[in-house]
């Protein structure tokens, strides 16, 4: 245990050994972000808290995700290959891939990039005889993702006006046409596992009560530790309602037995 704490500063020992409790972690450039995040997981796997499989290490890359999961092996002698560890898009692909038919998909679903969206797109407007100088490529794909990324389907939205009727309806037939040929792009990957996570899917209501157990903790009152130089202290309303920076993480713990929580 102590080899595994030996090179962390006081703040980042304080951080790393947080009560199983939500916790923000506010860090600079060059303060030992990825250190803090990966030492907390090997101590709670180490300590007995939680299971490798009961971590969900959430990055915006796949370099940082790699950096991750090569510092988790050289900690403990396990296999992180199995541990949800990744990027945004690449854990709702796997996701997606595991739970297929609950999602709705195909198991081996094709990803579209976004040439191969727009190529789908215009594709649909040259079938359907939609005027291309009034309806661009570009801005249906560009209206398509917005809605998405607002957690939107094509029936949620409610047009302010005849252009973006036909907007909605476009999207209405792109979401079909991807549902026939077995495509997803990289904004359907985020929205159809937010669906596939709702409360009232099939997939979220097997998992429910290992879930209450995973969040029972999310409650109490967040600690917030400053890695580069105060210490932690309880949020209090004037400290949580703080701009953070973009470099903040955030950690959770999760029990043995829960199903993965978040540490991104």
């Amino acid at each position: 245990m102590q080899n595994l704490l030996h090179n962390l500063n006081d703040e980042q020992l304080a951080a790393v050994t947080l009560p199983a409790q939500s916790a923000l972690i506010l860090a600079g450039a060059g303060s030992g972000k990825t250190r803090v995040l990966t030492t907390r997981i090997a101590w709670l796997i180490q300590t007995g808290q939680v299971s490798p499989s009961g971590i969900l290490a959430v990055t915006f890359t796949n370099k940082a995700a790699k950096e991750m999961t090569t510092r988790l092996s050289a900690m403990l002698p396990i296999n992180t290959r199995g541990m949800w560890i990744g990027t945004f898009h690449g854990l709702c692909n796997r996701l997606l891939r595991t739970h297929h038919r609950d999602a709705a998909l195909p198991q081996t679903f094709q990803i579209l990039d976004s040439q191969d969206q727009l190529s789908a797109i215009k594709r649909l407007l040259k079938a359907n005889n939609v005027d291309d100088e009034k309806f661009p490529p570009k801005d249906v794909m560009y209206f398509i993702n917005g809605a998405k990324d607002q957690g939107l389907r094509a029936d949620k939205i409610d047009p302010y006006n005849a252009d973006e009727r036909k907007k909605v309806e476009l999207y209405q037939m792109y979401d079909d046409q991807c549902q026939r040929e077995g495509v997803v792009d990289f904004a359907e990957l985020l929205l159809r596992t937010y669906e596939l996570l709702s409360p009232t899917s099939r997939c979220a209501s097997t998992t429910s009560s290992a879930s209450s157990t995973s969040w029972s903790t999310s409650s109490r009152t967040p600690t917030i530790c400053n890695t580069s130089g105060s210490s932690c202290w309880p949020a209090t309303a004037s400290r949580a309602a703080a701009p953070c920076s973009p470099s903040a993480t955030t950690t959770r713990a999760s029990t043995p037995s829960a199903a993965p929580t978040s540490a991104t």
